[in-house]
């Protein structure tokens, strides 16, 4: 399945406060577990599927159910843009390309093989404008194990907000027992103009396992000191990380 050319806008000058639509791609939230493959959200057009709604988001596949395992493979997310200074974090941030998020049940699913790129907010005035590539962010009830993020490709994501406190993710992880993150590939940096904080990987919750990723984080702005961090672990209370054979480069 192919999905796109999709914009969502109000004719001017609008409804204040009233602009909440959201896209998704794909949803998964079958108690029984579905197979998810192959699709392609977003054609090559640049911005085929694109939103001006603040208090809206595009998101291209979330889970929703956590009965049964659920599997996302080889699937493609591309060309999503937010004109919109939708300013929220973690799984209401502004474009999320793979969101894992479960209201009931202890089982993670797998995601592996897809291909997360070009996801841009292009509002501007220096607002804290959010874009991630996946975000694992289970409810507080549930109490997910051993899902999985592998063989996944990250990259060309950015914000034109031009502010310290807009940020970039390749993958956040907020919550949960523990999360694999297995032989995943993100690269950021090359397509962000303007000053934006840069996190390869972000654990604030939950524990994770990493082995054999690669995160690289390059380019340059015009101006502007934001931090550029491969691995962010930034949690409040002291929770599991293990880390082996990783690859970590900076420019």
């Amino acid at each position: 399945n192919t999905i796109g050319g999709i914009d969502f806008t109000f004719i001017s000058p609008g409804n204040s406060n009233c602009d909440r639509i959201s896209f998704i791609g794909v949803l998964a939230d079958a108690p029984a577990g579905i197979n998810i493959t192959g699709n392609t959200i977003g054609n090559a057009t640049p911005a085929s599927v694109s939103s001006s709604l603040t208090l809206g988001n595009l998101i291209g596949i979330p889970n929703a159910a956590g009965i049964s395992i659920s599997n996302v493979t080889n699937n493609t997310i591309q060309n999503f843009q937010h004109t919109g200074n939708n300013v929220a974090s973690a799984q209401d941030a502004s474009i999320i390309g793979i969101l894992e998020r479960p209201a009931s049940g202890n089982r993670g699913a797998q995601y592996t093989g897809n291909i997360i790129a070009n996801l841009n907010n292009t509002a501007t005035g220096g607002g804290d404008t959010k874009v991630y590539g996946m975000v694992y962010a289970p409810t507080a009830t549930v109490n997910l194990t051993l899902p999985t993020f592998e063989r996944n490709w990250i990259y060309n994501l950015s914000t034109q907000a031009g502010s310290t406190n807009s940020l970039v993710g390749g993958i956040l992880v907020n919550g949960g027992v523990r999360l694999n993150l297995n032989n995943n590939m993100i690269s950021l940096g090359t397509t962000q103009t303007l000053n934006a904080t840069i996190h390869g990987i972000e654990q604030i919750g939950g524990g994770v396992t990493a082995y054999f990723n690669t995160v690289r984080i390059t380019g340059s702005v015009a101006s502007g000191a934001a931090n550029t961090i491969a691995y962010n672990y930034y949690v409040s209370v002291s929770k599991a990380l293990t880390m082996r054979n990783n690859m970590i480069h900076e420019e």
